[in-house]
């Protein structure tokens, strides 16, 4: 359960010389302000294939990020 500290944390390394292209994050009680610092590190990732985020507490917010971000992004599926 790394939440929204640990998912900011983690948007950090999702820069463009990130070489991970799997995440799983369900279930770690990550909230909307998580989720949109991980839908800005999505639009600048060229290597990130798919994303698991079921079971957090993004709300409305955080979805509408992260579904923007992934519409944005040249890889994720």
């Amino acid at each position: 359960r790394i939440a929204d500290r640990g998912v900011r944390a983690l948007a950090k390394l999702l820069d463009t010389n990130s070489v991970i292209s799997v995440l799983e994050l369900q279930d770690n009680q990550i909230h909307a302000e998580g989720a949109k610092s991980l839908a800005r590190a999505f639009k600048n990732n060229g290597c990130l294939l798919s994303v698991n985020l079921r079971l957090n507490r993004m709300g409305d917010e955080g979805c509408k990020a992260i579904v923007e971000s992934v519409k944005a992004s040249p890889t994720v599926e």
